[in-house]
């Protein structure tokens, strides 16, 4: 089997854990889908499936939701673990958003993303959770390693980030001048009170800063 989705609703923690089992079966897979948000596979499911990535390295493209399911870090830590360990990855979407995620997390994140030298398309949707700038800039300064990256969709809304914070997300952008398509979803608070911080955008790249609502 080289191909295989998962959509479900209301699986919970058990059938999370069990979808992980599952998965561990299937170590010759190059395509995944998993979309299970608003499933409340908690941490225990969070921790088996990013186990069983560990068992499946041919993967070629990842697409794993699991926005509201309250894995918060140790389940974030252990799909993190999980990503990893996959060395040809070239198209990679990950929706964590509302799961609680901190910034000590989001270090595993990255250490996570570091690794991934394949990837050519990257969306992450991270918004909603609690690591603010500072988890923010962790991600952002593994994305510097993604030298055949082009794109990158960054999800990151209402993380308690100031204004100056979001400048320092931004200027860590700029830096990325592989990147042929950026979009950027930083709505938060804060920022909307104050404008000019969106005088600082580079215009090479296409921002946004509205509320990105689909993952």
């Amino acid at each position: 089997m080289q191909n295989w989705r998962q959509r479900a609703n209301d699986i919970e923690q058990i059938g999370g854990k069990k979808l992980g089992i599952a998965l561990e079966q299937l170590t010759q897979l190059n395509y995944l889908e998993i979309y299970l948000n608003k499933n409340k596979i908690q941490e225990a499911g969070a921790v088996k499936i990013g186990q069983a990535l560990q068992q499946i390295p041919e993967l070629t493209n990842l697409e794993l939701y699991l926005k509201s399911n309250e894995i918060k870090e140790s389940g974030t830590i252990e799909i993190a673990k999980g990503i990893q360990q996959l060395k040809n990855v070239e198209n990679l979407s990950l929706g964590l958003s509302e799961n609680g995620i901190s910034e000590d997390a989001c270090l595993y994140l990255s250490q996570a993303l570091q690794q991934q030298i394949s990837v050519k398309s990257l969306e992450l949707y991270l918004n909603d959770n609690d690591f603010g700038q500072k988890g923010a800039l962790k991600i952002l300064k593994s994305l510097d390693n993604l030298k055949k990256s082009t794109s990158l969709r960054l999800g990151i809304d209402d993380n308690d980030m100031t204004a100056s914070g979001a400048s320092g997300i931004i200027s860590a952008l700029e830096k990325l001048q592989k990147l042929s398509s950026l979009e950027l979803y930083l709505q938060q608070k804060e920022i909307l009170k104050q404008t000019n911080v969106i005088y600082l955008i580079n215009y090479h790249f296409k921002y946004k800063t509205q509320r990105n609502r689909g993952y």
